[in-house]
């Protein structure tokens, strides 16, 4: 069973929607979505890695001290979270882990979710609606933050991710969580 801590007592456990955003070497690092539901926790965690590629896997072999993060108040309906595992699965059958654009396009260009940003969904929804696959190459922040802007749709909704996924580094991702009223840092996953 994988838990999250804060003071070292067991608080939770993982939940579909939640985010886990990794520290390594005193960096902001990596991050992924909790997804699937088995015995009233969450079932795998979706991350875009530069050696292994998109992976779908356990939550116990994340490996990785991370913070956890989850939607404030009644958090999402279950057509809700639906939404956003189909997005993630779908960024995973259609795209590359993205070197490039992890290393030079989330360091350029602004975070802020503007009209490129807006482009840039209408052109992944559209192809959605016509099968054809829905990014080429992505990294990790991105993936977290296309599966909840797709997958919710609606920018207005409160736990809409508004933040440019091409340009937005797992550091910046979480501290967008920290200071936004919708999301709770709920505790650390430490790996056994």
């Amino acid at each position: 069973m994988v838990v999250a801590y804060q003071s070292n007592q067991r608080i939770n456990l993982m939940m579909p929607g939640d985010i886990l955003i990794a520290d390594a070497s005193a960096t902001v690092s990596h991050c992924g979505i909790c997804v699937g539901l088995r015995n009233g926790h969450a079932d795998y965690v979706i991350h875009a890695t530069s050696k292994r590629g998109i992976l779908k896997e356990d939550p116990s072999q994340w490996g990785l001290l991370s913070q956890v993060f989850r939607g404030n108040g009644n958090g999402l309906t279950k057509d809700e979270l639906a939404a956003i595992e189909n997005i993630a699965e779908k960024i995973m059958e259609s795209a590359a882990y993205g070197s490039g654009r992890a290393c030079f396009k989330s360091w350029s260009g602004t975070s802020s979710f503007g009209n490129g940003a807006r482009e840039r969904l209408a052109k992944y929804r559209n192809r959605l609606e016509n099968h054809q696959g829905l990014v080429k190459n992505v990294y990790c922040s991105e993936l977290v933050i296309l599966s909840y802007q797709l997958g919710l749709g609606d920018e207005n909704h409160r736990l809409f991710i508004k933040k440019d996924g091409k340009h937005t580094l797992p550091k910046t991702l979480r501290e967008y969580l920290r200071t936004n009223g919708n999301w709770n840092e709920i505790g650390d996953y430490k790996p056994s």
